[in-house]
């Protein structure tokens, strides 16, 4: 009988939302007006239950941040970290293209329509503002190509700002020229801070892994500033050291000596080793650029 039983309650809820529902055998004396009402309230729950399927359904899922491999211009490898905007309307992300040392580019599309008052027969320089909380604005400077894409011209303490804002903010706010009006988007910072330095990394691995050098004549010109300061922690550690490693030195670290040798032209020799004006000039540039 138990067995009956929970047969039935399984099937009874499916069955009652195709409308075939037949009830259980009643027993002998079961009293019918009350299985009337149980009844009843089994489709006020079937009700409710259907009511809140479709709610969630309708309700637009929460933007958050993925990473993900793209290409740009012609079919340029890239890395980017992307979220959408809660609207839906607009998509925002951080691209690290694997054919450099994976200097960020930032950029704003309209999904599908044409959002922007850009014309798309030229490119244009407009300005944008990013809005945080606790006050605090970035406005910043771009082109835009194509009628609804915005890519921004973001200097190194700009970026790096943004960064900061964005690991410590829970939204940003990106206000630009719109058709008609304003265009605005608010986006989510939720696990924004991972996802980029996902990127970041997956870009790196790639460009380390398909490159001898982060510079390859850092040997023989001086660095400019403005090359060295957009690199990461990492290739600008990379970077210093391989100007030692040219020159044979013997690393005492363990991930240093380990990545240096899988690179065919080193050739371990020394654990000091002579540097000229321009190699010393280049690590001295790469330092101080860690230090700030």
């Amino acid at each position: 009988m138990m067995k009956q039983n929970i047969f039935w309650l399984h099937s009874s809820f499916f069955a009652a939302l195709l409308g075939t529902h037949s009830p259980r055998p009643r027993a002998a004396g079961e009293i019918v007006g009350k299985e009337k009402v149980m009844v009843g309230k089994k489709k006020q729950h079937i009700l409710w239950i259907l009511l809140l399927m479709a709610f969630q359904l309708a309700r637009p899922l929460p933007a958050t941040w993925t990473v993900q491999p793209d290409s740009i211009g012609d079919g340029i490898p890239t890395w980017m970290a992307m979220v959408r905007s809660r609207d839906g309307r607009l998509l925002f992300w951080i691209d690290y293209p694997t054919d450099g040392p994976c200097v960020p580019l930032v950029v704003l599309k309209s999904d599908g329509w044409q959002a922007f008052a850009f014309n798309p027969k030229t490119i244009e320089y407009v300005a944008a503002v990013i809005r945080f909380g606790r006050e605090r604005v970035l406005e910043v400077s771009g082109y835009a190509a194509n009628g609804f894409i915005f890519e921004w011209e973001l200097g190194n303490k700009q970026f790096a700002d943004m960064l900061t804002a964005f690991a410590a903010e829970q939204k940003f706010i990106v206000s630009l020229p719109g058709c008609i009006g304003e265009v605005t988007g608010t986006f989510d910072l939720d696990s924004a801070p991972q996802a980029i330095g996902e990127a970041c990394s997956a870009c790196e691995q790639s460009f380390l892994e398909n490159n001898d050098f982060v510079f390859v004549d850092s040997s023989e010109r001086r660095l400019e500033r403005d090359e060295v300061v957009r690199l990461s922690a990492n290739l600008r550690r990379i970077a210093r050291n391989e100007i030692f490693a040219r020159r044979g030195r013997v690393f005492r670290d363990p991930p240093l000596d380990k990545f240096f040798r899988t690179k065919k032209w080193y050739r371990p020799v020394s654990g000091e080793v002579e540097l000229t004006a321009i190699e010393k000039a280049n690590v001295a540039l790469l330092v101080s650029c860690r230090k700030n």
